[in-house]
């Protein structure tokens, strides 16, 4: 079955930005008719490249590429099976990181499944801009699937298909992979930061206890 995922902006604050193309796939009322035809589309990189989104009971498909090239030739995939697929006229903007990459050393005593596997945790920020700083994430940990829900925010929440890695979590996001790379234990949260393509992102604290989180955003 394919794995709905979302595009989150959230994980990619930066100062630059670059345009990249929406490819509008269809609209459908029942979701298990959209997977199986999704499921139909020869090309696995475009296929895996479709991000689906539910809104006012209907689901939403499409597709961010970032070159014109690339965009047209998912186009070309994807209407062998929805016809009605389109190149939206308005380019989308996603954002790029330009700080360079510098990884904790690793601890060897944490184990990220072992810590999170079947947990729900709150993500805060520690820097970044102010609309981040004061956002808690609730993560619920499923057997394939985190849920992402944004807590004090009126938001749907979304799944993302993850895997773990030694310290690392790694989040499957359309055509990106973010890897949170958790480095150091404290009594009440873990520190983590999230990397893209090897550029950090963000730092990242995961509490296991909600209230924990809100204070430290309340006080940060």
């Amino acid at each position: 079955m394919h794995k709905l995922v979302v595009l989150l902006g959230l994980f990619l604050t930066s100062t630059t930005l670059f345009a990249a193309y929406d490819v509008k796939i269809g609209v459908y009322k029942n979701g298990e008719n959209l997977r199986h035809n999704i499921a139909r589309v020869d090309n696995t990189k475009y296929r895996k490249s479709i991000i689906v989104e539910r809104k006012n009971r209907l689901y939403y498909a499409h597709a961010v590429l970032v070159s014109n090239r690339d965009a047209k030739n998912a186009l070309h995939a994807y209407k062998r099976v929805f016809k009605d697929a389109f190149i939206s006229k308005n380019q989308v903007e996603i954002k790029n990181v330009v700080k360079k990459v510098k990884v904790p050393e690793k601890i060897k005593h944490i184990n990220a499944k072992a810590l999170l596997e079947n947990k729900t945790i709150y993500l805060c920020y520690e820097k970044g801009p102010k609309h981040l700083k004061d956002r808690v994430v609730q993560m619920v940990f499923s057997k394939e699937y985190v849920t992402y829900n944004p807590l004090k925010k009126m938001a749907t929440p979304v799944q993302m298909p993850y895997e773990f890695k030694d310290n690392n979590l790694t989040l499957h996001l359309s055509e990106m992979k973010i890897t949170h790379h958790i480095y150091k234990e404290a009594p009440k949260f873990l520190y983590a930061q999230s990397i893209i393509d090897g550029l950090v992102v963000n730092k990242l604290r995961y509490y296991f206890d909600e209230k924990a989180a809100l204070e430290y955003v309340n006080n940060h």
